[in-house]
């Protein structure tokens, strides 16, 4: 993605000046967004998986069992859905499933052995910072790390109803997990 926005503050009070900086750096996090999902996919392809296969296997944690609806959910995906994706992973010997005592309609999903390293292999790869970040000088970088950390725990801890309503985020360090950002809090 390429061309920057020329955004130009409305004549006005110091709010309209910060709400259009405010403006500006939400389209910068779009941009960004869509810069960094061709990372993830680049680096999912360098590992055979594709990008659905690799928000799975983050998803999915070493050692527990996640019911297809459980995998659904932290996908933010319809259930049925999972069930190729599941088909897929099981083909790769990534995933196993296993009924669940006492229901023998419901199927979980555990990581075989051969899951859990190419999780550990998606992980490792997309903690690696790309050279645009890796050559910013530490204290840009601790700040918009602060600045972003804010955001996601704003975004992550309001419900969708009063997301805009956050102003007033925790720092460093208290960003709530959700299951399709464990990436960016680890």
């Amino acid at each position: 993605m390429s061309g920057h926005a020329n955004v130009t503050a409305p004549a006005g009070s110091a709010r309209a000046e910060s709400g259009s900086a405010a403006d500006h750096l939400t389209r910068l996090l779009f941009q960004s967004t869509f810069v960094f999902w061709g990372h993830f996919v680049a680096r999912a392809a360098e590992l055979g998986l594709t990008p659905a296969q690799a928000h799975a296997l983050m998803v999915l944690q070493p050692d527990r069992t996640l019911t297809m609806r459980e995998l659904a959910a932290g996908l933010d995906c319809d259930p049925s859905t999972v069930t190729g994706l599941a088909d897929r992973l099981e083909a790769h010997g990534l995933v196993d499933r296993q009924a669940i005592p006492g229901d023998r309609r419901v199927k979980a999903l555990a990581l075989t052995s051969d899951g859990v390293e190419r999780r550990s292999q998606v992980l490792e790869r997309l903690a690696r910072a790309p050279e645009s970040v890796a050559a910013l000088d530490p204290r840009v970088l601790a700040r918009v790390s602060a600045g972003l950390e804010r955001i996601l725990a704003a975004e992550l801890s309001a419900g969708p109803e009063s997301r805009d309503a956050v102003t007033d985020a925790p720092l460093a360090g208290d960003v709530p997990e959700h299951p399709s950002t464990r990436i960016a809090t680890r």
